[in-house]
Formats: structure tokens, C-alpha cells, sequence
């Protein structure tokens, strides 16, 4: 039968609940919705006939539907749990690993920094081993030119020394020789000396006539020939 052609006053008030009711119930606003339509009474019915046989499973369901929504739950809290675990070991892994790295660039800052060091102190040490080799080759060098202008002075020193005495001995020699001269003119007169002509020598003495007489008769006549001597003694040094 076709019940449509009847009116609900109540119905005309309610659709905010008839949009809601639509909605989440799947039920119509008008129940005669149903009623004027086998059709929809049969699925009406169908339909409550699903929920009479849900009725009796609903409690074995609640029991599934709590076991699985606490173990959802629990699953849930765990998988936070675990997301909080290895975020917390991850974060201290991280914190390790920041404090390993940290160490191992200190660690290698200090060994460039020390490396610098060492090459400079090495650097200095070699720079002042040569400023050392330097100075005292260079003391050796002059050194070794004093020593050799000592030597060569000494050298000089004993070569002047050699001619000088060479010149001392030829001067002796000189006034041996001439020494050796004038004895002989002393000694022999004019005839010791090689290649010498004899000639008469006459020495005048001058001396008063008192004296010479003194000698002629003291000495018996030697006042004469020691006159003689004597002009001959003064011809050799002037010779």
C-alpha cells in the first residue's frame, strides 16, 4: 500500500535529526518510508533479521573486539615505547659518536699542532747547528791564517836572522881578513902582501931634538924603525 500521501507535523521539525539520523542510521526520516513500499520492508526486515542474528555473538565480538583493541593498545604503547627506546640509545649512540669524533679531531689538531712544533724545534736546531759549523769553520779559517802569518813571519824572522848573520860573518870575516892584514904589515911590512913592491919608506917623526935624542942614545937608534912601523901601520888602514 502506498502510505505516502500522509503527513508527520512531528517530522517537520526534526531535520537536522533526519539528515543525522540518514546519515550514521541509514533510516529514513518517515517510517512510512517503509510502509508504503514492500520492497523496502523486506530489506527493512532483512536487515533486522542481521541484527537478531549479531545479537547472540555480541558478546564473544565484545570479547575479540577487547582482546584485539588492548592488544592494539598494547601493541601501540609498545611500538611507542620502542620508538622512544631506540630514539633515547640513539641519541646516546649519537652523543658517543659526537664525543669519539670531537676527540678524534682534537686528537689530530694537537698531533698537527705538535708536527709544527716539532718541525719548527728541528728547523731551529738545524739552523743553529749551521750557524755553529759556520761560526767555527770560519774561527778555523782565520785561525789557521794567523797560525800561517805566524809561520810566515817566522819564516821571514829566520831568513832575516840568516842574512843577517851571513852579513855579520862576512863582516868578520872581512875584519879578520883585514886584521889578519895589518899584523902582517906590523909584523913583515909591504912584503907579507901579496903582489906588493917594496919601496922605501921614509916616516918623518916630528919630535923635539931633546926627545929624539933621548931615544937615539936611550934605545940606541929604535926610535927610528919604530917610526918607520908606524907610517906603514896608517898606510894599511888607509889601504
Amino acid at each position: 500500500m502506498d502510505f505516502r500521501g500522509i503527513e508527520s507535523v512531528v517530522a517537520r521539525h526534526t531535520p537536522d535529526l533526519d539528515a543525522l539520523s540518514q546519515d550514521w542510521l541509514g533510516l529514513a526520516a518517515n517510517p512510512l518510508h517503509y510502509l508504503s513500499d514492500e520492497n523496502k520492508m523486506a530489506a527493512l526486515a532483512d536487515q533486522a533479521g542481521y541484527y537478531e542474528m549479531l545479537e547472540p555473538m555480541y558478546e564473544i565480538a565484545k570479547e575479540h573486539l577487547k582482546t584485539i583493541a588492548e592488544g592494539k593498545t598494547t601493541l601501540e604503547e609498545f611500538q611507542a615505547w620502542y620508538a622512544d627506546a631506540r630514539q633515547k640509545a640513539l641519541k646516546k649512540i649519537g652523543e658517543s659518536v659526537h664525543k669519539a669524533r670531537k676527540s678524534n679531531a682534537q686528537l689530530r689538531a694537537d698531533f698537527e699542532v705538535l708536527d709544527a712544533k716539532d718541525r719548527s724545534d728541528l728547523t731551529k736546531i738545524e739552523q743553529k747547528k749551521r750557524n755553529d759549523l759556520e761560526f767555527i769553520a770560519k774561527e778555523l779559517v782565520e785561525t789557521l791564517r794567523i797560525e800561517a802569518y805566524k809561520h810566515a813571519n817566522k819564516i821571514q824572522s829566520q831568513e832575516r836572522r840568516f842574512t843577517t848573520e851571513q852579513e855579520r860573518e862576512k863582516i868578520r870575516a872581512s875584519l879578520t881578513e883585514r886584521r889578519q892584514q895589518l899584523a902582517a904589515k906590523l909584523r913583515y911590512g909591504t912584503r907579507s902582501l901579496p903582489g906588493s913592491e917594496q919601496q922605501p919608506v921614509s916616516i918623518p917623526v916630528q919630535m923635539s931634538e931633546g926627545r929624539r935624542q933621548g931615544f937615539g942614545s936611550t934605545f940606541g937608534g929604535w926610535g927610528g924603525r919604530f917610526g918607520q912601523m908606524w907610517s906603514r901601520f896608517k898606510r894599511g888602514m888607509a889601504g
